[in-house]
């Protein structure tokens, strides 16, 4: 059954009263009759029944299309039939808010002064209203209007506080009225009697005029005296400055030059900060020396981080050096012995000096915090699992952490290294019960993967293909942002290329073992054997993972060499984009070959506009153009 609106009533009224006015005269009235006589039909209904229309809904359902379009970031679209609709609805905030942002965003200032002005005459209390006024006038270069906006703005914004003032301030500078700006601050100041009032605004007005001196040094002013939000925006700004190549000279000498004065630990530490990030590893050295001399209840710590930070620029001999300071300076008095050992430990480690690192990790078994003779054990069993490929005793270390301390994080670390060792010495199935047993805990996400992918691997190894499939496809869906993901794509890639042709999986399945192993030579016979292969199925992968293996040896000629035979020999095949990458980043090393390293980027992108490390290229890109640039 139909249901009868209040538009169709209006209908029907419409139609009774048409009929009624066409009718032909009846009898003549009975003169007691009091019923006034039906007025002519003047069309003065069909107004009223306009007015019955629907508006609203109407009006929603293109708002909802405006807002479709500007989160498409159609602005121009969303515009167009903004204005249609302000024709009709001119006192609507809402659709002149709408238009202010699309404005804002196509830069048109003559149509964003238009509407802000709308808005101040609705609403001339709302400070946010102002301040969008007072910009579009400065955009129109009607700078004393927008200036006497922006006044009237910091008076309406001074019921928020700083906050509201921060807001005016940073128009004023993102607009380029940096005389006014400074005005405002030094107002604020005087009428406050507080002359450490928005430094970091301070600071900025004198970046953006290049005055790199002047803004270090008003930004040094609260950056090493404080710990609040402004210090804090202080001192990453004094961090971009130091990284920037135009400002870093200047920053560093109004920064050495604070030293000088005030010998200020934190400017110390901005500046080892500075120098370890550029390779200027002796004046970061000597600065991490002096911090630590000017505070002697510090007992090394800033020695230990500057040998965490030259570990993470992977400056193994500064860490070494810097150990020897240490142990010259707090021998064993210090609080920050064990970590002062464990980097110095982790880098002869990374140098491949498995002994001394042994033996720096064996202080941290005497020491009687057993957490730290736990950890010390699992460092050991990875020494002797991944660099002397050991894993016999491996095993035993990881079980000696387990005793040490069964519980807690270094527990988590021995059992999740165990299964590994245990594989690599072939005993598969005591591997499968350990990794089975820890998939049974309430585990995170990333050691949930770790654990499901080396069980579909175990299947890998042992031919069972089909469970190993199933395995890698259950990873893609449970992680799909996981670690072992691309992995995992390469062998089921891997496995349908090759699935009919046994020599090449087991060609495969023993180089996918060797990797496992750390067995590098074993995998590079293999890989080899598969890449020059007369069934060329897997000649693409194999070339791939030959060119990896060349750069983490730093065989760079090799890896050009590689990346230029698979992209000729197989120009379609899937790891393509990932070797010409792998080229081009290499060739960004040298200044000499940064043009065709740009080259090369652009041709991938250009060929391989979906290429998943798309991001990473076009990030490279905006740098090439700015060394260009600069150099």
């Amino acid at each position: 059954m139909s249901v009868l609106r209040p538009r169709h009533f209006a209908v029907i009224a419409v139609g009774c009263l048409l009929f009624a006015a066409a009718s032909p005269a009846a009898d003549e009235p009975d003169s007691t009759d009091t019923t006034p006589p039906i007025k002519p039909f003047t069309g003065e209904i069909f107004k009223d029944l306009k007015r019955l229309e629907p508006v609203q809904p109407l009006l929603d359902e293109r708002l909802q299309v405006v807002r479709q379009l500007m989160r498409a970031r159609n602005w121009f679209g969303a515009a167009s039939l903004l204005e249609e609709l302000y024709v009709d609805e001119p006192e609507n905030v809402q659709i002149l808010e709408m238009l202010v942002t699309c404005y804002q965003e196509l830069n048109s200032p003559g149509q964003l002064e238009l509407f802000a002005a709308q808005l101040v005459q609705r609403a001339p209390t709302n400070p946010r209203y102002r301040l969008t006024f007072a910009e579009a006038l400065i955009a129109m270069e009607k700078i004393d209007s927008g200036i006497v906006q922006y006044d009237t703005a910091l008076t309406l914004y001074s019921a928020q506080g700083d906050m509201g003032y921060r807001l005016v301030l940073q128009s004023l500078i993102d607009h380029r009225q940096f005389t006014h700006a400074l005005g405002v601050i030094d107002t604020l100041r005087t009428e406050r009697n507080d002359s450490m009032l928005f430094l970091p605004e301070e600071g900025m007005v004198y970046e953006r005029l290049s005055a790199y001196s002047q803004a270090a040094t008003t930004y040094l002013k609260i950056a090493v005296t404080d710990t609040t939000a402004e210090a804090i925006r202080a001192e990453r700004r004094l961090q971009s400055m130091l990284q920037f190549a135009e400002s870093a000279p200047a920053t560093e000498a109004a920064l050495i030059e604070n030293i000088n004065l005030v010998n200020n630990r934190r400017t110390i530490a901005f500046l080892s900060g500075h120098y370890i990030r550029n390779g200027r590893f002796d004046e970061a050295f000597a600065f991490a020396v002096r911090e630590d001399s000017l505070n002697p209840v510090a007992q090394g710590r800033p020695l230990v981080v500057y040998m965490r930070q030259v570990l993470e620029a992977e400056a193994f001999d500064q860490v070494i050096r810097m150990a020897e300071r240490f142990d010259s300076l707090h021998g064993n008095t210090s609080r920050y012995q064990f970590e002062a050992n464990r980097w110095q430990a982790k880098a002869l480690g990374s140098l491949n000096l498995v002994d001394p690192a042994r033996l720096v990790y064996e202080r941290n078994l005497t020491g009687g915090i057993p957490h730290e003779a736990a950890r010390a054990y699992n460092r050991i069993g990875d020494l002797y699992l991944d660099i002397d490929r050991d894993p016999a005793t491996a095993l035993a270390y990881y079980d000696s952490s387990l005793m040490r301390l069964p519980n807690g994080f270094t527990a988590l670390e021995a059992r999740r290294a165990r299964p590994v060792a245990l594989a690599r010495m072939d005993r598969s199935e005591e591997a499968r019960l350990a990794w089975q047993a820890l998939a049974q805990e309430d585990l995170n996400e990333d050691v949930a993967e770790e654990v499901d992918y080396h069980l579909a691997l175990l299947d890998f190894f042992g031919s069972d293909i089909d469970s190993a499939m199933a395995g890698f496809r259950r990873i893609m869906v449970n992680f799909p942002r996981g670690l072992y993901v691309n992995d995992c794509i390469r062998l089921l890639l891997v496995t349908e290329a090759a699935a009919a042709f046994p020599e090449l999986m087991e060609l495969y399945t023993e180089a996918t073992f060797a990797e496992f192993a750390r067995l590098d030579d074993t995998l590079q016979e293999r890989l080899t054997r598969l890449a020059d292969h007369d069934n060329r199925a897997l000649a693409p992968v194999a070339l791939y993972q030959l060119a990896v293996m060349a750069e983490s040896n730093r065989q760079l000629d090799r890896v050009r060499e590689l990346a230029d035979r698979l992209a000729t020999e197989f120009p379609d095949a899937y790891y393509v984009p990932y070797a010409l990458k792998m080229k081009a980043d290499l060739m960004r090393g040298s200044y000499e070959e940064l043009q065709q390293a740009r080259d090369l980027y652009l041709r991938l992108l250009d060929r391989f506009p979906n290429f998943p490390e798309a991001t990473a290229v076009r990030q490279a890109l905006r740098e090439i153009e700015e060394q260009l640039a600069v150099g």
